[in-house]
């Protein structure tokens, strides 16, 4: 797969498909080596199908590039990437999975929506984002989430994960993008369900395009 512009692509999943144990063990059949492993180092069942079902979202995202196999490369601080033309990050909360893919550097986040914590906050926000975060009169629950889908989506953009403290940088929720280490990065947000929060960091302004994938009829094929 190769392009001459920037693209990001959005893949979004209900999982919950996956409790069924006959969607759930043929698409276990499919998945990664890697992925196995991990998957059969959980405990949960819902943290396993959740963890398969963002990586059919990779496979089906993958194969609409033009990529119909494909081994886990990692970078410099252990992000994963396919190879130096595609970019890809998933996550996955409650019921959903996301994947974002792109042919630069992407990091996506979801949440399922709960009572914000300001100790939290206090501990891991900026002063400025933890005092716009307190005195707020929009819903405090939702915008605690809108920060912390942005700060996270920006991390794992960076792939420095632990090393790299949410209170090391600030974000915005009104303006959509930060400066980080000489960078302008941008966040798109998506209200995907109301009681879930979604956000795509990466340099380029442009819309994501959002996939929305039915879990069951693609594995069943």
């Amino acid at each position: 797969m190769t392009t001459n512009s920037d693209f990001i692509k959005l893949y979004i999943a209900d999982v919950s498909v996956l409790s069924d144990p006959v969607l759930f063990d043929r698409a276990l059949r499919t998945a990664t080596p890697k992925r196995r492993e991990k998957i059969d180092r959980l405990r949960q069942e819902k943290d396993k199908r959740l963890s398969l079902g963002a990586e059919c979202l990779l496979k089906i995202a993958l194969q609409n590039e033009g990529i119909e196999s494909f081994e886990y490369q990692y970078g410099e601080h252990g992000k994963p990437y396919i190879d130096d033309e595609i970019e890809f990050s998933i996550s996955h909360s409650g019921d959903f999975a996301i994947c974002a893919i792109s042919n630069k550097d992407v990091g996506c986040d979801i949440e399922q929506i709960g009572t914000a914590d300001l100790k939290l906050a206090k501990r891991f926000f900026t002063q400025a984002e933890y005092e716009m975060l307190s005195s707020s009169t929009e819903d405090i629950d939702t915008l605690f989430f809108r920060l912390w889908t942005m700060k996270e989506s920006l991390i794992k953009l960076t792939g420095r994960g632990i090393n790299q403290p949410l209170n090391s940088f600030e974000v915005d929720v009104y303006k959509g993008k930060t400066l980080y280490n000489g960078t302008i990065y941008h966040f798109k947000e998506y209200e995907i369900d109301k009681n879930y929060r979604c956000c795509v960091c990466s340099e380029s302004a442009c819309k994501p395009t959002q996939v929305n994938v039915d879990l069951g009829k693609e594995v069943i094929g």
